[in-house]
């Protein structure tokens, strides 16, 4: 399942077994702002029906009252009559029981592959006098694609008792495995309270959908060494830039592999929390990653080829992250799939999250249309500009034999693109998955 290990809980009444998963703390590379707007759904669908100890019951009662009558023993009939008032009583509050409920789903605004998504579900109880108890709720999340499709999972939740005017939230967590678009909901509502013979159910009509990103992990030593080959043309050159030449302009939050001389002690002292230094740098190369999902060999086992993939889509994801963390820079991101796309933008989060979503419904082509696609995008990449080619073919399409003006680069005096190729089984000496 794409799912993994979903789990409900109530934050009042504690948590409700469900099937076991990891139990591990949210990732912090996982954005877990909530929805501005989330949508709402209000009304009731009148849904009745017996269940089966409801079914027991009924039959029961028709025994008593046939024989009563026939018989013409007065006291079945007044046993009968007794039977008769849960049925009716529970009837009358199944009934009216989902009529003041208000419901909205707040979803994760962003969320990589295995990052642990949270979905809080927030119930109110609009009436003024009746209380809802025994409230079963079962969410339903359906994966869409591109890397699995049509796989569904549903995920129980129970709220004991909502009081008048009362709002209840509802909280299950999980993990999903693959990047692609997952559509959660409808949402299945139903209480069989106080008797447990007659449910009331409806079938709430409120959908969300969310994205998941590819998968982040990180660049190697390796990829920097070579990236730096690559900027200053000279291969086997170790000299090293020291921050301490760029100016200064601000703090911000400590995160995985900055350095421990960048933490500004004094900063973190008074922010409760360790921070460090940023500098800006002098000058930055426009940067172009070029992804090539395109596959010529078709004999390759399945689950080989699916890591290739997922491995070059998160690679390029990483990139891309890094780049937009950096600032400075002016990115162009191509993704040569199934929908060709490209786009040219400063590094920035607003770039980055559409970058991650086109990168999370990449395909894999059944044709191979690169040289139509880069004919179109190719002039707007600058004279500068630093490339890079992530390319899942046995040859690389821009291999080291091709100079930038056999690409079809733009060229000017003095200055000629660095054109850095990544194949499939060279990412993981320049990437590994955390």
């Amino acid at each position: 399942m794409t799912c993994v290990g979903f789990r409900g809980h109530d934050p009042i009444m504690g948590k409700i077994p469900r099937n076991s998963f990891p139990n591990k703390s949210p990732d912090t590379r996982s954005l877990s702002n909530r929805m501005p707007h989330p949508k709402i759904w209000y009304g009731s669908l009148p849904r009745v029906r017996l269940t089966r100890a409801g079914v027991y019951y009924l039959a029961i009662l028709v025994v008593v009252a046939a024989v009563a009558v026939m018989r013409q023993i007065n006291l079945m009939l007044i046993l009968a009559g007794m039977l008769l008032g849960p049925l009716i009583y529970n009837w009358r509050l199944a009934r009216r029981a989902l009529r003041t409920l208000q419901i909205r789903r707040l979803l994760p605004q962003a969320v990589c592959a295995r990052d642990l998504v949270v979905v809080q579900l927030e119930v109110a109880n609009l009436s003024k006098r009746s209380s809802v108890c025994a409230l079963r709720l079962v969410d339903q999340i359906t994966s869409q694609g591109p890397v699995v499709s049509g796989e569904s999972r549903e995920v129980p939740l129970l709220i004991t008792f909502l009081g008048p005017g009362e709002k209840r939230i509802v909280t299950y967590e999980g993990r999903l495995e693959h990047r692609g678009r997952y559509r959660f909901g409808p949402l299945m509502v139903a209480t069989q309270f106080p008797f447990g013979l007659i449910e009331r159910r409806s079938v709430v009509p409120l959908e969300d959908e969310l994205v998941v990103f590819p998968r982040i992990g990180r660049l190697t030593r390796k990829w920097y060494a070579r990236r730096r080959e690559h900027l200053e043309g000279v291969p086997g050159r170790t000299q090293r830039e020291s921050r301490l030449s760029h100016e200064f302009y601000g703090v911000r939050a400590w995160q995985r592999g900055d350095s421990l001389r960048w933490i500004h002690w004094r900063s973190s002292a008074r922010h409760g929390k360790l921070v460090v230094r940023q500098f800006c740098s002098p000058r930055n190369r426009d940067v172009a990653v070029i992804v090539d999902l395109y596959r010529e060999s078709a004999s390759d086992d399945g689950t080989r080829k699916f890591e290739e993939i997922e491995l070059a889509v998160s690679f390029a994801a990483t990139v891309v992250r890094q780049l937009c963390r950096e600032g400075g820079t002016n990115v162009l991101l191509a993704i040569a799939g199934h929908m060709p796309w490209w786009a040219s933008a400063p590094g920035s989060t607003p770039f980055l999250r559409v970058a991650l979503e086109q990168l999370a419904m990449a395909e894999v082509p059944r044709r191979d249309t690169f040289d139509h696609m880069w004919k179109k995008f190719s002039q707007h990449i600058a004279p500068e500009a630093e490339i890079l080619f992530i390319s899942l073919r046995a040859d690389n399409w821009a291999s080291s034999q091709r100079t930038p003006s056999d690409l079809g680069v733009r060229e000017a005096r003095g200055l000629s693109p660095g054109i850095f190729r990544v194949s499939g089984p060279e990412i993981s000496e320049f990437f590994q998955w955390t």
